[in-house]
């Protein structure tokens, strides 16, 4: 067994536990879990996503460097998380919940085509075994083209200056509900 696993798991378990009434405290116990242990994706996942939903620690470079990071990590030990039978390889479902988030980032960056990718790399993992990450994006990613859409339409019949892009925290909202509904339904 993996002591130094086990413990950054249960340490961010714990930080899970403090989303609802205490956010500077989570946060502080996801930074810790990455320290007791780099390779505990789960916690730089949560921790980016804190980092681009919530207005008091919203940092979208630094949540595009927990997810690159989060990337990178090569060995995910079964004390952190593991494949569910029907799953070929952990970072599939890994890279699946990270390229949600950094087609967020590229949304609200304005970077359209990346984002497009990331919306695809999400497809790929559908097609292969789940519905619930691709649906959640492709809604996201339809309502920024149709917001894209009507601003530029805006713009062009009242020769205005162009609003602000759909806010990332109405989005990410939409995808927390959609992604807690699909994980309630497992």
């Amino acid at each position: 067994m993996d002591e130094i696993a086990k413990e950054s798991e249960e340490i961010r378990t714990q930080a899970l536990h403090y989303e609802n009434t205490d956010m500077a405290k989570a946060v502080e116990l996801y930074n810790k879990s990455i320290q007791r242990d780099r390779r505990n994706v789960l916690a730089y996942h949560n921790l980016a996503k804190i980092h681009l939903t919530e207005p008091e620690f919203y940092d979208i470079e630094l949540a595009e460097k927990l997810c690159k990071q989060a990337y990178e990590i090569k060995v995910i030990p079964p004390e952190i998380t593991s494949a569910p039978v029907w799953l070929d390889d952990i970072h599939e479902e890994v890279n699946s919940d990270l390229d949600l988030l950094m087609m967020f980032i590229r949304i609200k960056q304005d970077r359209t085509d990346e984002a497009r990718q990331y919306l695809n790399n999400i497809k790929a993992f559908y097609d292969k075994y789940s519905k619930g990450n691709y649906q959640t994006a492709k809604q996201i990613f339809d309502k920024h083209e149709q917001q894209v859409t009507r601003e530029a339409t805006a713009y062009a019949s009242s020769r205005g200056s162009k609003s602000g892009c759909l806010s990332l925290l109405a989005l990410l909202i939409v995808c927390l509900v959609a992604s807690a509904l699909v994980y309630l339904s497992k």
